[in-house]
């Protein structure tokens, strides 16, 4: 028979993995994931509650890596890689210990994390690559986009439906860097409405639809420095493979936004923030279509009408958000 505090720490366990299911992404969610841990003592909600605060983009602390690291030897295969990955952000010189084997088994998944072993015979270079490069991939997109800015311009083309109404092209092509997201719109039909040129590719971690069929000089993939997170990198490594560069939005720039909308932000947002981080100035002049339009009841995406909002997102606080950035010119 359970006892009271099992019980307690298995309602908040569900408390805390329903709000994060539906994007309440705040103290709430945290609270509510620590007392599961506190009340059951389970080894796997202590790990789900570090999982919880990096959500909010809170790496570990020192006192949370080495809980981890003393209960790693008694969990199962699943957490015990995302324990690994979640210690190895911050602190990897607590992991000297742990099997070479299971490493490099973190390794093979979490790109972030060649670097902890010798060696990973059976990894792949792609996946070496977006571990190894990603400081100076970072600095050399920063200098691009500083770059695009001070010449023909730099422009965010989101998949919002009313795009279909417009004629985009020719101002969306001109400019020196052209970003888009995920299932974008790339056939002819399309093309008068939003243009053609692709030089950043925005992919979602759980985007499982074709790449593009040009070779985007960039591809950032959306979410918490996703090479600490994301396992399946599929879909891009053949990308990477014909010249490429993989970028992971910077953690502290994830944390920026969900600060502010409590809730996980839409690629869209993201992206604009981390470019407006970048830039650092109001004179620097960011062009948008098609972000920040979403409005309930119609069609909501420009390819595949097929597609609904993610009700995760914060549509109304990111919709205020975009309307405060002076640096924004909307082109629709």
């Amino acid at each position: 028979m359970y006892g009271l505090n099992t019980l307690r720490g298995l309602g908040l366990s569900l408390r805390a993995r329903r709000y994060r299911s539906i994007g309440r992404y705040n103290r709430d969610m945290l609270a509510a994931a620590f007392g599961a841990w506190k009340f059951s003592s389970s080894r796997e909600n202590l790990v789900r509650w570090a999982l919880m605060r990096r959500d909010l983009g809170w790496p570990v602390s020192q006192r949370i890596a080495k809980r981890l690291v003393d209960i790693l030897p008694k969990l199962g295969y699943r957490y015990s890689l995302q324990l690994i990955s979640l210690v190895a952000e911050k602190y990897p010189q607590y992991l000297e210990g742990v099997s070479k084997v299971l490493l490099k088994k973190a390794a093979s998944r979490f790109p972030a994390l060649y670097g902890l072993v010798d060696s990973c015979e059976n990894s792949h270079h792609a996946l070496r690559l977006i571990g190894r490069m990603q400081n100076e991939w970072r600095l050399a997109f920063s200098d691009a986009v500083y770059a695009a800015v001070s010449k023909a311009g730099l422009s965010v083309v989101g998949n919002a439906s009313e795009l279909r109404t417009t004629q985009l092209e020719a101002q969306i092509d001109m400019c020196d860097l052209v970003v888009r997201f995920n299932h974008y719109g790339r056939g002819v039909e399309l093309q008068a409405c939003v243009g053609s040129k692709t030089d950043v590719w925005v992919m979602s971690p759980a985007y499982r639809g074709p790449p593009p069929t040009c070779v985007p000089k960039w591809v950032v993939v959306s979410g918490p420095a996703m090479e600490y997170k994301l396992q399946d990198w599929g879909v891009i490594q053949s990308l990477i493979e014909q010249g490429s560069k993989v970028l992971t939005v910077p953690l502290n720039i994830w944390a920026g936004c969900v600060q502010q909308l409590e809730a996980p932000p839409s690629a869209g947002v993201l992206i604009l923030y981390w470019l407006k981080s970048i830039l650092k100035s109001n004179q620097q002049i960011i062009f948008v279509a098609g972000v920040g339009m979403h409005s309930k009841g119609g069609v909501y995406h420009l390819v595949d009408k097929r597609y609904s909002a993610v009700s995760r997102h914060n549509w109304v606080a990111e919709s205020a958000w975009l309307e405060q950035w002076s640096e924004l010119r909307r082109l629709d």
